[in-house]
This record gives structure tokens, sequence and C-alpha cells, in this order.
């Protein structure tokens, strides 16, 4: 059996502390963003949204909490969690509380229902906070552009309900895409300051001198170098507040690591990590970066264990850090990352799971290079980390090739045990051919993918993977409701609207061709209409929603002067969730083997159950389960 380390006291602590949380909403993002905004409004909005992050990032509260090994904080408190009013808004938090679903206590917090099992609260003054600046965002969110007018075909997509299209009063822009792995290891190897410098480079080159595509790469470059100000001085204020922290803290160990931290912290601001706790503070506040930057769902942190593991081997070798002190770090790392949880509505929260970050890491796996398996010592203590402590967040999963170590499915079966669900298995002989031959991917990115929110496969800093659409969540087709219309002469049973793809009723079809017919036509349609919606609102992401955050990490975005969102990354990709498919496979079969091969019942006999509900069929629905 695989025997897992130890766990330090200070891990244990700071495990209680997270698994204890309640987590508390503040309005100082919001209102720091406001105010930006305010002052700002006559700015392209590329440049507005930049400088939202820089006013954000150079006021914000910072925290070093007692015991921490890495600092990173999205809001005031411990696990807090901030506002994005320029996507939502007072929040979804205001109409809670002006419903009585959230109630006024004694200590002068707003709580959620006592049922429910993730504790919330908002303090009295933050509520008014969020009240005070819902009317300045009513006409300025992301989302009001593309709310003001919608293309025609739009009302009949949402009538179906057939895809998250089901509401025409909702947002249409509700957050970015999100759905993918940032350039971890640029950010790590390469430093802000160079990041800068080669935006600044471009702008001085162009002066009096914008071409053709140059002005909108002049926007872009100019985003990027405010950008980079606004992460720098961000990583510097940390390190005063390590320095502040150190100059009262009585305990001389704790002080001299604390001078260390701030240290380390003034070096990454600009610079390349030198070592590998800085390399782990880098990645956390890089993602820390992009969470208060804007509202991006599901920023993963792809191979942690291959761009971290070269600054361990290092200080292993010189003598910096033994093993022991590594696991401690990168159970800190962990801890930390679970920490940047913010709570959804309960509703949604319901859905994607109590305390999911979807910070999916991605571990083991082979080397982009040489192809050979890349198994290292984080990967142990990676898995390691997921055991020990109980963490189901941040996702994990584990890369397996025919090389893989047997101590290292060893390690994994362990953790799978104590933990349940995690890892997950992910094959490498399977995906990476799949990469290259569905996706164009060349072979090293191939080699050097990772996963990403619900197992989806991506590049690592090359690829802007919109895989649940532009737009989440608005690229789910629900294709059991598409065959019940298809079979329905286009209309939807459950609410009766009507498609306008009309193929007839099942009983009415002649031929299982017909039925297949039918439910390719209504899919074709319902499916072209979702993917224009995204379409239409891709637009507005390329205008008011770039990424210039993200943009400066992902390979192809400098080097070619475009966001994220305007194509700059090296791959881009575009996916949807078809939720049902095996539901219209079995569907399918069941008509072809009872209607049409084995005639167990006619068409009509089956489209007037299926239509019922079966309710006053109960004899044939019992012929059909038990043939």
């Amino acid at each position: 059996m695989y025997q897992f380390a130890p766990v330090t006291d200070r891990i244990q602590t700071m495990r209680h502390q997270v698994r204890n949380r309640v987590i508390q909403f503040d309005a100082e993002r919001a209102l720091l963003v406001t105010e930006s905004y305010q002052k700002n409004e006559a700015k392209p909005p590329i440049l507005r949204r930049a400088q939202a992050t820089y006013d954000l990032c150079a006021a914000m509260t910072v925290r070093v909490d007692e015991n921490a090994l890495f600092v990173g904080n999205k809001a005031r408190g411990f696990c807090g969690a901030p506002i994005y009013p320029e996507w939502e808004g007072g929040g979804w938090i205001l109409p809670m509380i002006r419903n009585n679903t959230w109630t006024l206590r004694e200590d002068g917090c707003y709580h959620n229902p006592d049922h429910e099992e993730l504790k919330l609260r908002i303090s009295e003054e933050d509520y008014n906070s969020l009240c005070s600046i819902a009317e300045f965002w009513k006409t300025r969110t992301i989302s009001a552009a593309a709310d003001g007018w919608k293309p025609r075909g739009y009302e009949e997509l949402c009538s179906l309900a057939a895809c998250a299209n089901d509401n025409i009063h909702k947002p249409l822009m509700m957050m970015s895409a999100g759905h993918l792995t940032p350039g971890y290891e640029k950010i790590i190897r390469v430093g802000y300051g160079a990041i800068r410098a080669q935006a600044d480079e471009w702008l001085n080159c162009h002066v009096n001198d914008l071409m053709g595509e140059d002005a909108r790469k002049c926007l872009f470059y100019e985003s990027v170098v405010i950008t980079c100000d606004a992460i720098s001085l961000l990583i510097h204020r940390y390190g005063d507040a390590c320095r502040r922290k150190a100059d009262i803290c009585g305990a001389p160990d704790r002080r001299k690591e604390l001078l260390r931290m701030s240290e380390g912290l003034d070096w990454i601001a600009e610079l390349p990590a030198r070592n590998f706790w800085e390399a782990c503070q880098s990645a956390l506040l890089y993602q820390l970066f992009l969470g208060i930057d804007s509202k991006i769902p599901a920023v993963a942190f792809g191979r942690f264990d291959q761009y971290t593991w070269p600054y361990l081997r290092a200080d292993l070798e010189s003598g910096e850090l033994n093993r022991k002190q590594a696991q401690e770090l990168v159970d800190a790392f962990f801890l930390t990352a679970e920490s940047f949880y913010v709570p959804a509505m309960p509703a949604v929260a319901i859905i994607t799971g109590l305390g999911n970050t979807y910070q999916h890491t991605t571990l083991g796996g082979i080397d982009p290079d040489s192809g050979e398996d890349a198994t290292n010592m984080i990967t142990y203590m990676a898995l390691e980390s997921v055991g020990r402590l109980s963490l189901h967040d941040p996702t994990i999963s584990l890369r397996i090739n025919q090389g893989t170590p047997d101590d290292l499915w060893a390690c994994a079966l362990e953790t799978s045990k104590r933990v349940g669900g995690l890892p997950l298995f992910q094959n490498d002989d399977v995906i990476i051919p799949g990469l290259i031959k569905q996706l164009g991917f060349e072979p090293r990115d191939a080699r050097n993918y990772s996963v990403i929110g619900c197992q989806e496969i991506t590049g690592s800093g090359n690829d802007y993977s919109a895989c649940n659409g532009v737009a989440p969540p608005y690229a789910s087709i629900h294709y059991g409701v598409v065959l019940d219309m298809a079979i329905n002469n286009g209309i939807n049973p459950f609410n009766k609207a009507q498609c306008s793809v009309r193929k007839g009723r099942l009983c009415d079809m002649n031929s299982f061709e017909a039925v297949q017919e039918a439910y390719r036509a209504t899919a074709r349609y319902v499916t072209r209409a979702q993917v224009s919606i995204n379409n239409y609102t891709e637009q507005f992401f390329m205008e008011f929603a770039t990424l210039p955050a993200l943009s400066i990490s992902m390979e192809g975005c400098m080097e070619s002067g475009r966001d994220a969102t305007w194509g700059g990354c090296k791959y881009n990709s575009y996916g949807g969730t078809a939720t049902g498919l095996a539901t219209v496979a079995d569907s399918l079969t069941a008509i072809r083997y009872l209607v049409f091969d084995q005639k167990l019942c006619s068409a009509k006999e089956l489209y007037d159950a299926v239509m019922a509900n079966w309710e006053g069929y109960e004899e044939l629905r019992q012929q059909i389960l038990h043939s």
C-alpha cells in the first residue's frame, strides 16, 4: 500500500479554516470598479476595462493571513467573495435580501437560510453599498449592449426551451468564456516586466505610424501596459504587507519567513521566478489576478507539476528545500487555491456543486518534447495533498500512458480510496492523437494538453477554448427535447412552442429513415440557431469584454497584437454541451425496434403514449420495458 507523508500542524490549521469557512461577500471590488468606470466612461472599452483593473489593484485590501505560506485574496475577509457589477450590477444577492430569503441577524449581516449547506453572508453596510451603485449599472453592464437588440429568430429559440436560451429576459452575456488553461509557464519564466516591455516597444515603434490594423493593435498593447502595471503594483503591495506583518511579528522564525516572502514578492512582481516558492506564488497570484479582473468561470491551473518541477528540482539540489518542506508548500498551494471560491446563486450551485472553483489541475502525462513519461516528485506530492487533506477541489486529473510508473498508480488509487472520484484518469494514448487529428494541434502542443472544467481537453497557454460557448451557459442543447419536437411536427410537447422545422408526427412517418431525417433536420436547425446567437454575442465580447489580463500569457496574442477574444491565441476552439445524446440514441433504437423492425406496436400507439407521458398506456409501457 502506498504510504502518505504526515501533515504538518500548520497545514492542519489551514485546512480547518478553509473547510469551516463562512463566505462573506463584500462591496469593495464593486465600489472600486464602479468609481473607475465613472471616471473613464469616455475611454475605449478595452482601455476602460484595463484601467478599472489597475484602479482595483491599487486600492483593494491585501491580506497576509496568520501562518500563511502564500498570499492572495479576492475580497477583504478570509475566503471572502467579490461582486462583479460590470457583469451583474448589484449582484444576485440584492433580490435575495429584498424578498427576505436572506435575513438580517444580530451580527449586523444578512445570512442565507440555515438549511443551505454553504454558509454565506454580507454586512448591512456592504448591502447598502451595492444598492447605491445598482442604478448606475442598469444600462451599463457588459450585457446591456447585446440585450438592446437581438437578431430575428431569437424569440423562437427561447420559446422552444430546447437549450439554455430559454428565457428572453435573461442577460445574453453573463460571463466570459473562460474554459481554458492560461499560460502560467510564461508568467513564471518570463515575468510581467518583460511582457510589458514587449508591448511598450511595439508602441514606441509605432508612434505616428499606425497603418492598417495597427490602430487596433495599439489599443491592445496599451491595455497590456496598463494590465502589467496593475498586477505588478498588486504584487508589490502584497510584499509591503508582508514587511508590515514582519515588523510587528514577535516570533523570529515567522518574521524571517515573512521577510523572505516580501523579498520574493517584490521580485516576481516584474521578474521571472527563481525558486519553487516563487513559481507557486506566481501561479497563485496570476490565477487571483484573472479572477478579480473579470468574471471568468473555469480557469484551470493546467500542468502544475510540469511547470513548477524545474524550480523544485533546483531547490532540492541546492539544499534550499527538502521534501517535507516542499510537500508543505504543495499542500498550502491547494488550500490557498480553494479559498478563491466565489459562490453562485443557489439554483446554479446545486448544479455545479458547493465549493467547486473549476480550477482543474492536470498532473502526470508525457514530456511535450521527448514524448517520454514526465512523472516527477510534484506529481506524487499533489496527489498526496488531495488524499491526505481530503480535498475535493481543485479537481485533479491524472494523465496516464503506457509509461506511467506503478508507484504513481498506487498513489492515485490510494488517493481515490480516501477522497472518492479523484483523481480523474485521462488517457494520453487516446487524447493526444485525437487533438492532432480533430483540432489540428501540433504534436508538441497536443502532448502538452491539460484538462479544464467538466473534463474538457484544451491546450496549455495557447488555446482560447470556449468549450461552453463564447457566452456561458448558452451552449447547452437538450437533444431529448429536440427529438420530442422532431416526432411532433416541430412542437415541443412540454410547452406547445412551435419550431420552424415541421417534419410531421411520428404516427405519419412510414419509415425509420423518415424519423431519422426529422430528427436530423430539427437538431440541425436548433443547433445552428444556438450557434448563431453565440456568434452574435461574440461581437460584443470583442468590443466590451476583452481579456488583456489573460492575453498577456497566451501564445499568439502578444505576437499578433490581438486580444484572446479577438482570435489572438494560437488555437481557438468552440464547443457546447450536448445534453441527452444517450437518451436520443436509446429512443431512436426503441422506435426502430418497436415500430419498424418487430412491429410490436404501431407508430400511432407509440406516439400517443409518448405525448400522453404514458398516462393511460401502462400496459404498453410494461410491454416495451420487457421486450
